[in-house]
């Protein structure tokens, strides 16, 4: 059976890079509570009318945040070589539930459990820190991404699961500037807002 994703109409939000005003957060979320559909991932690639929504997922230990490169065995291949600053991934009908906040909660923890070994973490923190909405390249102008900030208190619990997929360390803000121009438009967008922060 094909991938089916989650998505939404694009014309639910015209507001581009990061959003973090919560009462447009809010209202946005109640349209895709009676909105949302799930769509076979390879025609929802290429079709502008439709939104795949993406939890992100930010790490952080102290003052240094995950820096992620993603390799060329990674399966979508306009990602290859590029830096980022998030995990996550696409929601799909195994996160089905009662409520949008609920299938959203059941999908980023998923996520997190097949990228990291989530379990090794004994303390942390994560909350929403905002939305992505990116209309620069082909790619994210079929993605919104709802960005979580994730605390780690010890950042030798945190290991990285699909190795084959994506290189990872952790490093300050000023270091990761340095890659600034590889970096994938999203975690461009968020990079923007963490190191006005400092």
């Amino acid at each position: 059976m094909k991938e089916q994703v989650l998505v939404i109409p694009s014309h639910y939000i015209n507001i581009a890079g990061f959003i973090e005003d919560e009462i447009i957060i809010d209202r946005l979320f109640q349209k895709v509570e009676s909105n949302f559909q799930f769509l076979e991932r390879n025609i929802a690639e290429y079709d502008e009318n439709y939104k795949q929504i993406i939890p992100q997922i930010v790490l952080k230990h102290q003052k240094e945040y995950l820096l992620l490169k993603r390799t060329v065995k990674q399966s979508e291949k306009r990602l290859h070589n590029k830096y980022s600053l998030t995990l996550g991934g696409h929601i799909n009908p195994v996160d089905n539930s009662t409520s949008f906040a609920s299938i959203l909660e059941k999908a980023l923890y998923r996520e997190l459990e097949e990228e990291i070994y989530f379990n090794k973490i004994t303390r942390y923190r994560m909350n929403r820190i905002g939305l992505v909405n990116d209309s620069s390249n082909e790619v994210s102008r079929v993605h919104l991404g709802i960005v979580y900030l994730l605390e780690i208190f010890d950042k030798n619990e945190l290991e990285i699961k699909e190795k084959e997929n994506m290189e990872g360390t952790f490093t300050t803000i000023e270091e990761i500037k340095l890659y600034y121009d590889k970096m994938e438009s999203w975690s461009q967008i968020i990079f923007n807002k963490l190191e006005k922060e400092l």
